[in-house]
C-alpha cells in the first residue's frame, strides 16, 4: 500500500509482549499462527538485558520480534484512500472540498485522528470522488426511502445520490442511523423486510467507551539514542486474578480491580500498550518526542436513546483532556516500566472506542432496500486489520449490488 500510493506510514521497530507466562500464552499463539519468528525472554532479567531501559517483575516472561511496528494513522487513511480512488478511477481522482495534493507527506509524527476534534464528524465535508465513488468523511444525515436510491445530506446543506452508501460513523454510528430514520433490513425469501434495529446486534449494539492515552515527552537525545531501537510494547501490569469480566458499565478504570463488560479479555483489561518515541510537529502537542501509553479497563458511555445527548456527550469528552485518574495511573505504569528514562512534560488526550459484546465487528444492512450498509465496532483496533475490514465490508457491497441488480436497480 505504501509502495503503491507513495503515503509512508508505518515505522518497523519491532514489538514486545511482556507478562506472566499465562498472559504471553496469547501473544505466542497468534505470533505462531501468522508465522512469525519471534524471541522467548525465560524471565524479567533476560528481558531487561535485551532492552535495558525497562524494569519488570521477575516472574514475566516476553516474546519479542522484529516484524511489528505502528503506523501514522493520518497516513494510513491518505494511502488507503489513494489506492482505492487509483483502483476506481483508473489512476484518475478528484480531491473534493480542497486542493490538497495527492502524495502530501508534510505532516511529520504520529497525528492520531481520533482525537482533537471536538465537534465530531459532522462538521466539513472532506471528499474524494468520481463518477461511480465519493467518500465523504462527514456526513449530517442518511436518507433512504423504498424504492428509491439513498442520499447522504452535508453540513453545506448539499445532497449526493448513490446506488449505495457505506456509513462508517465510528463512535458517531447510533446517532447517524438514529437521526436518519434508519432500521436494519433483512431477508425473507427473495424479499427485504424492514425490522427495528436490535440492540443486541448489529450497529445498534455499540457500546462507546472513553479512553485517555498518555504522551510522556523525552529529550530529542534520548530518543535518538538510548531509545532509538525501542519496539512497541504491550505489558500486564496487573495480577491476572483482577482480569474478571463483572459488569462495571460506568467504571472509571483507576484501578487494576475495576473490570467492565467489553470485548476486552483479560490480556486487554490488564495491559498497557506503549509506543517509542515518536516525533510530533506541533502545535497540539507541543512540537517534540514523546512516548505513547494507553489501555486499560473500558469506560463505557451510559446508553442514552436520544441521539442529540450521545452526540453532545461525545463532543464534550473529546473537547477535554481525559480522565485524570486514569492518566495519573499511566504514568505511574509508565515510569515503574521505564524508571531510567527523564520524561519531561505529560500530556493527556481523550479518545472514543467503539465495542460489542462479543467482539465482533458489525456490518449490517440498513434502510428499506438494504442501501445503507453500515459498519462499526473495531474494539479500538481498526488499525492492524484495516484490510480485513475494508474486505468484510467490501464483500457485503458488492453482495448489496448483486441484490440490486436481481431486481433491477
Amino acid at each position: 500500500m505504501q509502495a503503491e500510493s507513495g503515503v509512508e506510514f508505518f515505522t518497523k521497530c519491532g514489538s514486545l509482549a511482556c507478562g506472566t507466562e499465562a498472559w504471553v500464552a496469547n501473544p505466542v499463539k497468534r505470533l505462531t499462527e501468522a508465522g512469525v519468528d519471534f524471541t522467548w525472554h525465560e524471565n524479567g532479567t533476560a528481558v531487561e538485558k535485551r532492552f535495558p531501559y525497562l524494569s519488570v517483575p521477575q516472574t514475566h516472561v516476553a516474546v519479542s520480534d522484529a516484524a511489528g511496528g505502528f503506523v501514522n494513522p493520518k497516513r494510513m487513511i491518505q494511502a488507503q484512500n489513494i489506492v482505492m480512488m487509483m483502483t476506481a478511477a483508473g489512476n484518475e481522482m478528484t480531491r473534493v472540498g480542497d486542493d490538497e495534493t495527492r502524495r502530501d507527506n508534510s505532516d511529520e509524527g504520529n497525528d492520531d485522528t481520533r482525537r482533537g476534534n471536538s465537534n465530531g464528524p459532522f462538521e466539513k465535508e472532506n471528499a474524494f470522488a468520481n463518477k461511480n465513488l465519493v467518500v465523504l468523511e462527514s456526513a449530517v444525515a442518511v436518507r433512504a426511502a423504498n424504492g428509491e436510491s439513498p442520499f447522504v445530506e452535508t453540513a453545506e446543506g448539499g445532497a449526493r445520490v448513490a446506488k449505495l452508501v457505506v456509513l462508517a460513523g465510528g463512535a458517531y454510528i447510533k446517532a447517524l442511523a438514529k437521526v436518519s430514520g434508519l432500521t436494519a433490513t433483512t431477508k425473507s425469501g427473495s424479499n427485504n423486510q424492514q425490522v427495528s434495529l436490535d440492540a443486541s446486534v448489529g450497529v445498534a449494539s455499540i457500546r462507546l467507551s472513553r479512553r485517555t492515552v498518555l504522551l510522556a515527552e523525552v529529550t530529542s537525545n534520548e530518543a535518538t539514542s538510548t531509545l532509538k531501537h525501542m519496539p512497541t510494547v504491550k505489558y500486564q501490569w496487573a495480577p491476572s486474578e483482577n482480569s474478571g469480566c463483572d459488569d462495571q458499565s460506568n467504571s472509571s478504570a483507576t484501578t487494576p480491580a475495576q473490570t467492565s463488560t467489553s470485548t476486552h479479555g483479560a490480556n486487554e483489561q490488564m495491559s498497557v500498550y506503549v509506543l517509542p518515541p515518536i516525533r510530533y510537529p506541533g502545535p497540539d502537542p507541543p512540537q517534540g518526542w514523546y512516548v505513547k501509553i494507553g489501555g486499560g479497563a473500558n469506560d463505557f458511555f451510559d446508553d442514552d436513546t436520544d441521539e442529540n445527548n450521545t452526540v453532545e456527550a461525545l463532543r464534550e469528552w473529546m473537547a477535554g483532556s481525559g480522565d485524570d485518574a486514569v492518566a495519573d495511573r499511566l504514568h505511574e505504569v509508565l515510569v515503574s516500566l521505564m524508571p531510567r528514562t527523564n520524561f519531561l512534560t505529560l500530556v493527556t488526550k481523550p479518545c472514543v472506542t467503539t465495542c460489542t459484546a462479543d467482539g465482533e465487528l458489525q456490518i449490517e444492512k440498513l434502510g428499506p432496500d438494504g442501501a445503507v450498509v453500515a459498519v462499526s465496532g473495531c474494539q479500538g483496533k481498526a488499525a492492524g486489520p484495516a484490510d480485513a475490514i475494508g474486505r468484510a465490508v467490501a464483500r457485503q457491497v458488492v453482495e448489496t449490488l448483486k441484490e440490486q441488480a436481481g431486481r433491477g436497480g
